[in-house]
């Protein structure tokens, strides 16, 4: 079976935190080990009617079940799709979801809800570990090189994954210098456009580099702010063959994206990372997050 496509909501709703509430209340007695009985109907309640559990538990979904602190980072959607396969996988393997109360899993559900409550941005911020080509966004941004002509890593991922027309369209805007953006259509890929953004190559620190890098993040945002495209997924920039420290390149972009999005409640931004080490930089950094 193919791996499905990644879509996220747009907005938290009223309606969405009504069915969260109950599970948050909770945060106690879970922390404290009991609440089972009502934890699993307070679950249940988060959980997606339509959604195809099944397809998404492999590899995604086993991601967030084999290590909690992956909750963590996740935004509202994810948590819709774990909640669904906790109470769902119930009715095949008896003891699921207890086995998922024991090990924390509910815990660090309830407590990313929470954390989400308490801060604004939290809602609308988040890191998830995959393929950037398949989440369904208004704007995937893709790590370009000056010439917008294609290259290795996220830039030929997103070629390949948009087809040809994206590179006819690339040949017309002329390049792009370091530190700025510039946009697209998405062709084949589930989102409306592509921001192309050219990050600094990593020379020791001493030339820029970090402010570049925050200039990629910020105008990637600002060309989004007038597009009207409200939901942007980011690559980790530069800290491939760029070789920008990923600690370092993680803390700059959460840093910069929060900045931007308290003065725009109209956006939402993930950093979609390609492999655990990404993750595990990016994540520590929103957590470490004022």
């Amino acid at each position: 079976m193919a791996t499905p496509r990644v879509c996220y909501a747009a907005r938290v709703t009223d309606e969405e935190w009504a069915k969260a509430e109950p599970l948050v209340a909770l945060l106690p007695q879970l922390r404290q080990g009991s609440g089972a009985d009502e934890a699993y109907d307070a679950v249940a309640a988060l959980a997606l009617p339509d959604f195809d559990w099944t397809a998404w538990r492999t590899p995604e979904g086993e991601r967030f079940v084999a290590a909690p602190a992956r909750i963590a980072t996740a935004d509202l959607t994810t948590l819709q799709r774990l909640a669904t396969l906790l109470v769902r996988a119930e009715r095949f393997d008896e003891g699921f979801f207890a086995a998922m109360l024991r090990d924390g899993q509910v815990r660090a559900l309830a407590e990313r809800l929470a954390a989400m409550r308490a801060d604004p941005l939290a809602a609308r911020i988040a890191v998830l570990e995959g393929d950037i080509t398949k989440h369904a966004v208004d704007a995937i941004v893709n790590a370009a090189n000056s010439s917008l002509l294609g290259g290795g890593g996220v830039d030929g991922a997103i070629h390949r994954a948009a087809g040809p027309q994206l590179l006819e369209e690339c040949r017309m805007l002329n390049g792009c210098k370091t530190g700025q953006a510039k946009a697209t259509g998405a062709y084949r890929l589930p989102a409306k456009a592509v921001l192309h953004t050219v990050g600094p190559v990593w020379r020791g620190g001493n030339h820029d580099e970090e402010a570049q890098l925050a200039s990629c993040h910020r105008a990637c945002l600002e060309l989004a702010r007038t597009r009207g495209l409200r939901s942007i997924a980011f690559p980790a920039i530069s800290t491939g063959a760029y070789r920008f420290p990923i600690e370092r390149a993680a803390a700059i972009a959460v840093a910069t994206v929060r900045a931007f999005l308290a003065g725009a409640p109209e956006l939402e931004v993930r950093f979609v990372c390609f492999g655990a080490d990404a993750w595990d930089a990016f994540a520590s950094a929103l957590r470490a997050a004022p």
